[in-house]
């Protein structure tokens, strides 16, 4: 059976990935991880998160109970975990958002601004992604090229280690859509807010 924790750090999108994972998930035990209950015995693990860089680690570094969970479920354990949008942009070491703010340094790379050009700040709406062939990682995400899903940010995620990117998307100029690493896998798209897509999406990653 399926134990999912979903990581409550302040900065979550809790209902709408609770609803997404009832569909595609419904005899897994969901399970909402704050600082009162770091005790649950996690399959996978997801932190989803809208919102500023450096609100979101301010807010989890005040949560040392669920920062300490994290780091011996994922970093000690290698249990499966899933990042989406500021929850995938806080694994970078460094982001730029309202200052310069330090991260949980996961993945190597920093959040960077978009660069000034005619498109629209922040890249909100449907955009595609190109997922890399025999990205060697433990998913199988072929299957998504060319696929459309939902994204709303101003800031990407700009990866030291090319080997880390998993999809790509362009908006004025290529950036990362996915990044795996190990257990870890991340998106800056929104999967529980991208309908029939996203929702496949979420059930490669909890099966």
């Amino acid at each position: 059976m399926q134990n999912i924790a979903i990581i409550d750090f302040g900065a979550g999108n809790l209902h709408s990935m609770l609803g997404s994972l009832r569909e595609v998930a419904p005899q897994a035990q969901l399970q909402i991880i704050s600082a009162d209950d770091t005790n649950f015995a996690a399959s996978h693990i997801i932190m989803p998160g809208v919102g500023a860089f450096g609100k979101a680690m301010a807010n989890l570094s005040e949560q040392l109970a669920v920062l300490d969970y994290l780091r011996e479920q994922v970093l000690g354990k290698k249990i499966p975990f899933l990042g989406v949008c500021v929850g995938m942009q806080i694994l970078a070491e460094y982001g730029e958002e309202d200052g310069n703010h330090r991260g949980l340094g996961w993945i190597p790379g920093e959040v960077k601004k978009f660069p000034e050009s005619a498109l629209k700040i922040p890249h909100m709406g449907w955009n595609n992604i190109e997922v890399k062939p025999q990205h060697g990682s433990a998913w199988s995400l072929d299957k998504f090229t060319n696929k459309d899903f939902y994204f709303v940010h101003s800031y990407y995620f700009a990866a030291k280690n090319e080997r880390d990117i998993m999809a790509k998307t362009f908006y004025g100029d290529a950036f990362p859509a996915i990044i795996a690493k190990d257990n870890i896998l991340a998106t800056q798209f929104h999967p529980e807010k991208s309908g029939a897509n996203g929702l496949e999406f979420l059930k490669e990653f909890v099966q």
